[in-house]
This record gives structure tokens, C-alpha cells and sequence, in this order.
């Protein structure tokens, strides 16, 4: 786990200033290596639209602002973590994110962060990720050894897939892949890297049908997005 999160809230007898919220999300941040640091300049650049200078971290409370309006709004930094809005809602379910209704909804969303133009750099790093990671597990004790694969969330013959497979395998894999989408001519664009279902949530003002259409629970026409994507920390630009 990467992080922590807390809701915290305002105590009954503290009298709110204008629209000031009573609820945040505190996150904090577990790690603290070159990835995370990565990963939160991509963050906060995103949010705040502007460049991110650890440095200074600890004084962007004074000049955030959620300007590309992605995800939840961006209340407050300091060394080690962040405040969120807190949306009430629920991350969407699997079945519910392969319904035809519900992907009409979020391709547009994630079409629109394809489009933004973020200040890191514009090179493609799924295969830099991908290998930076089997390198990691060459160094552990587990990856000096073959490893057993079992299918688990899906009903497939053994026969159609390796009862093991070593680090040496999953380099000439990569190899592979790294051929296909060299050839593959897809356009390089900011992307998520991360849009599964946990990272979707459906707002609380909204019902999901078992149809896969979304109505407002107040029956009118709500102003909030019944759909909204999080957890950024993956980004970087990549093949569409």
C-alpha cells in the first residue's frame, strides 16, 4: 500500500466561512522514493496546473486551484501528503464498468485527459515501468525461481496458459510488446495508466440500474457528475 487515507471532518461547534468544506480526505503517503516523487509531480501538476517544485511543496496551499477540474478538487499539500475533497460515493464494480451505458460516460472523460498538455516529459513509459518493476522482482528471493501461475478470477483451461513462468520469460514478453506497439503507430498521449473500476466512482446523488443507466436519486437534473475518475499517481504520457 502506497497510502493512507482518513476522512476528517470539522467538529459540530466550528461555524464554517463561506463555502469552506466540512469534510476532506487526508491521504498519506506511505513511500518515499523516487517513484512516489514522480508520481506526486504528476499529481500536482495535473490538479493544480501548475509546475511542481518540491521545494516550495509546503507553500502551494496559497496558490492551488483546481483549474483543469479532474477528479476530486485539490484542497491543500504539505511534505508527505495531501487534502481532497471528499466526494460521497462508491467505486464502480466490475460487471458494472463493462455495461455499454457506463462506457459511453467515462470514454469521453478519459478522452478528455488524453488532450491535456502536462509539463513532464512526452515519452512513452509503460515498457520503462514495466521493466523497472521485473527488475526489482529479479532482486527478490521470489524472483530467483520460476513462478507458479493460477487463474483465479477467470474460468480458463490449463492447457491455454504456462503452469510457471520465470523472469527470463517475462523479459522476452516485454521484448515482445515493446516490438508490437513500436510498430503499432498508436499516438503517444497523457493517459491514466490506472482506469479500473476501483478508480471510478459513481457520486452518492446518483443510482446505478441494473441496465447500466444512471438517474438522479433527487429525480432533477443534478449539476455534479454522476461519474468521477481518481487516483492519478500513475500518469505519464503513453501509447493511446
Amino acid at each position: 500500500m502506497s497510502n493512507l487515507l482518513f476522512l476528517v471532518e470539522l467538529g459540530s461547534e466550528v461555524k464554517t466561512i463561506g463555502s469552506e468544506p466540512t469534510q476532506a480526505l487526508l491521504r498519506i503517503q506511505c513511500q518515499a522514493d523516487l517513484d512516489q516523487l514522480l508520481s506526486e509531480s504528476v499529481v500536482f501538476t495535473l490538479l493544480s496546473g501548475k509546475e511542481f517544485n518540491p521545494c516550495t511543496l509546503s507553500h502551494a496551499l496559497q496558490t492551488l486551484s483546481l483549474e483543469r477540474s479532474l477528479g476530486p478538487k485539490l484542497l491543500g499539500v504539505f511534505p508527505g501528503g495531501r487534502f481532497e475533497q471528499f466526494i460521497p460515493s462508491r467505486p464502480l464494480q466490475c460487471s458494472e464498468l463493462s455495461k455499454p451505458s457506463i462506457g459511453k460516460i467515462v470514454a469521453p472523460m478519459l478522452a478528455r485527459v488524453h488532450t491535456l498538455d502536462v509539463p513532464i516529459t512526452k515519452e512513452p513509459q509503460v515498457m520503462m515501468c514495466a521493466r523497472g518493476w521485473l527488475a526489482k522482482f529479479k532482486e527478490s528471493d521470489a524472483g530467483a525461481h520460476p513462478v507458479d501461475i493460477r487463474c483465479t478470477a477467470a474460468s480458463v483451461p490449463s492447457q491455454c496458459y504456462p503452469s510457471k513462468i520465470t523472469c527470463e520469460e517475462l523479459e522476452e514478453e516485454l521484448d515482445f510488446v515493446e516490438e508490437f506497439l513500436r510498430k503499432s503507430q498508436s499516438p503517444v498521449v497523457f493517459s491514466h495508466n490506472d482506469l479500473q473500476e476501483g478508480n471510478i466512482l459513481l457520486c452518492a446523488d446518483y443510482h446505478l440500474n441494473g441496465d447500466g443507466s444512471i438517474r438522479s436519486r433527487s429525480g432533477e437534473n443534478d449539476v455534479v457528475d454522476p461519474l468521477v475518475l481518481i487516483d492519478f499517481e500513475y500518469c505519464s504520457y503513453n501509447y493511446r
